[in-house]
């Protein structure tokens, strides 16, 4: 159940997208709670694990991304298609081998918008946002991590995913 109309979500989207395309976005992640909420609906007490909205100029609905045990409350509370709903399992949440950030690059990955102008929209830590920029260049191909020392290695090839992966 929604605060507001389906459709008054919808032109709040419709403006939103018409910023992005105005500042040359391709894909907006939302990660203020409070900007979930004007957008989705989206009213749950989750904001301490990572939760996002994927926004995408040609897609008619964002993408939540959150915490399984908080999926359902993206059901009951917002007006996105049950497709648009999609969750990380729990072993992402304290992980030192995972992040929930990989989880969202997969997903953007997926919608092929790898290569696409990103902005990220967060008031959350930066090591957040450093861990998102880490996954969706790792998911790219654009470099290798060096298992010895945690180091970045850049491909020789700019712009081209690896073909020894």
């Amino acid at each position: 159940m929604t605060s507001f109309t389906k459709e008054e979500y919808q032109n709040r989207l419709a403006k939103t997208k018409k910023a992005m395309e105005e500042r040359g976005i391709d894909v907006l992640l939302v990660t203020d709670p409070a900007n979930m909420n004007y957008l989705t609906g989206y009213d749950a007490w989750s904001f301490y694990v990572h939760q996002l909205l994927i926004v995408i100029g040609t897609e008619d609905e964002p993408i939540w991304i959150g915490r399984g045990i908080d999926e359902t409350a993206a059901h009951y509370t917002t007006w996105l298609k049950r497709e648009n709903i999609t969750s990380y399992a729990d072993d992402y949440v304290q992980s030192v081998e995972k992040h929930p950030m990989d989880f969202v690059a997969n997903i953007i990955e997926e919608k092929g918008r790898l290569l696409r102008s990103l902005y990220v929209a967060s008031d959350e830590m930066e090591s957040a946002l450093g861990q998102l920029l880490f996954a969706l260049v790792q998911v790219a191909g654009y470099y290798k991590v060096n298992p010895e020392t945690a180091l970045l290695q850049v491909n020789n090839q700019f712009m081209a995913r690896s073909n020894d992966d």
